[in-house]
């Protein structure tokens, strides 16, 4: 499953992106890639492998700007290459997916009609090239085109050369995270993404769009509607997904060296908090709207050692 984040504030967003995707690496990934507006116009780096290669062919002078997009894919639409791999760019505008274009070829022969070039095999390309085509200035009411016109699955971050300060998501049955700062915004395909920056964040809901600015969020139906659209603010908490309906249980994965604990606790939660910190488990990576159990990650030799010893931790307390 492909790895999204977005950043738009103050700082500079190359190593905030780099560090959202390095998160999202649990997932697996066979590419990874980052876009900034630099000032001028949008910037891009992308490779195929891993997060660390993707570093390595970033200079101290690329990417620099305040508002970008990062992405770590796993290959559908075309073989996994630098050429195929997220962001993707048509003129003023650069975006990454999450999710499959069914009738992404229709669409492609209808901008190739139109004199459209494409440079890779992806569906991901195609929505950004649409979305250049219906861009007339207005890059919310372009998006609105584009998500009326494409069927499938998607979760999509979206920067404009043109709005330089401004990122939209949206959202359908791909999930997406927006994370509320002080002076900055976010958004992510994984809460894992934004919990060092923030823990005030809100899930989008199907046929959302959201635009993100430093200022804040405001979210939207796919009418555009502004009967209905609203910003939420939520204050995420590890109390808030304990439920006494069920009791622990574990489960272990392991991939790219690193091991994933998934725990679903009953109701103490204090005690779930000191077992994790015992043994140096300082995040809770990811937790499940529809089911009260998370997942906590650790690297290093004996991830999997300390990561029992929280587990036995949490039986000896709770019994």
């Amino acid at each position: 499953m492909c790895g999204i984040v977005g950043y738009t504030g103050g700082q500079q967003a190359k190593g905030i992106l780099i560090d959202g995707l390095q998160h999202l690496e649990y997932r697996g990934y066979d590419s990874a890639g980052i876009a900034v507006f630099n000032g001028k116009e949008i910037e891009v780096v992308r490779r195929q492998g891993k997060v660390a290669e993707l570093v390595a062919a970033l200079g101290a002078d690329d990417c620099l700007g305040t508002c970008g997009i990062g992405h770590t894919r796993w290959a559908t639409h075309g073989a996994p290459s630098d050429v195929n791999s997220h962001p993707h760019c048509a003129a003023r505008v650069s975006l990454v997916h999450n999710g499959i274009i069914e009738n992404y070829m229709e669409i492609k022969e209808f901008l190739q009609e139109k004199g459209v070039v494409f440079h890779s095999d992806t569906d991901t390309e195609v929505v950004a090239q649409l979305l250049d085509y219906y861009y007339r200035g207005d890059i919310l009411d372009a998006v609105q085109k584009v998500l009326h016109r494409i069927e499938g699955s998607y979760g999509l971050g979206i920067i404009c050369s043109e709005h330089p300060e401004q990122l939209i998501a949206a959202r359908k049955d791909s999930p997406l995270v927006l994370g509320y700062g002080d002076g900055f915004n976010m958004m992510a395909s994984d809460v894992t993404a934004l919990i060092k920056y923030t823990r005030d964040v809100s899930y989008m809901e199907n046929g959302e769009i959201a635009v993100l600015t430093r200022q804040g969020i405001q979210v939207y139906n796919i009418l555009l509607d502004p009967g209905v659209c609203k910003q939420r603010y939520y204050k995420m908490t590890l109390s808030d997904y304990i439920t006494p309906d069920y009791p622990p249980t574990y489960h272990w994965y392991g991939k790219n060296d690193m091991t994933l604990m998934t725990m679903c606790w009953s109701a103490q939660g204090p005690v779930l908090e000191k077992a994790l910190a015992r043994n140096h488990v300082t995040h809770i990576y990811h937790v499940y709207d529809d089911a009260p159990h998370a997942v906590a990650a650790g690297k290093g030799t004996d991830a999997e050692g300390w990561l029992n010893e929280a587990v036995a931790f949490w039986e000896e307390q709770v019994g």
